[in-house]
């Protein structure tokens, strides 16, 4: 199927595609694929990445520094409610969404990788270190509350795609390792 056949369709089947990056590096170039209902939750998933990220203390941004060196160039991300396996997100070994499923030349050769991400059930969950933070008093009552309960849920947007992107660098890292020691 020709891309702009395949974006076509998915158009019509209400599925959007929101682009986004780090602010601060190049790559990887970030395609949040979803549904025209959650046109939202992907706004706000690549604010996540675009100034959240930005906020996060510099020596934990150095420590991701070669593992986005390694991440696919383009990373699609299935921006779902919730995955059948009910999961808060894991990488894909073959990339589904159709117009990003067979090389085109627009790629210019770039490694494509796939995740998902259940930004409802990871809005729901309470992960044991997040909702272990130390809260204050401050934050247990009224607007504060609210603005809390909305940042730990983006600090998890963030933490998921993060873990899920070390996975897909990990394979590539062993892929190239592997290539390497062939000659």
């Amino acid at each position: 199927m020709q891309p702009r056949a395949a974006r076509w369709g998915q158009w019509l089947k209400g599925r959007r595609y929101r682009i986004t990056r780090f602010s601060d590096r190049k790559t990887p170039l970030i395609v949040i694929a979803h549904s025209f209902r959650d046109a939202t939750m992907a706004r706000l998933f690549a604010l996540v990445i675009e100034r959240d990220w930005t906020m996060v203390p510099a020596v934990c941004r150095e420590a991701y520094d070669e593992i986005l060196f390694h991440a696919p160039e383009l990373i699609v991300v299935q921006f779902r409610r919730k995955n059948l396996c009910r999961c808060l997100g894991h990488r894909h070994p073959v990339i589904r969404e159709e117009p990003f499923a067979e090389h085109h030349e627009v790629f210019g050769g770039a490694r494509v990788g796939e995740m998902d991400i259940a930004w409802q059930t990871m809005r729901d969950w309470q992960g044991l270190p997040l909702s272990d933070l130390a809260l204050d008093t401050k934050f247990l009552e009224g607007p504060r509350l609210e603005e809390f309960r909305a940042t730990q849920f983006r600090l998890r947007l963030l933490s998921v795609f993060l873990h899920e992107t070390l996975r897909s660098a990990l394979r590539i890292i062993a892929v190239i390792g592997r290539s390497a020691g062939e000659f």
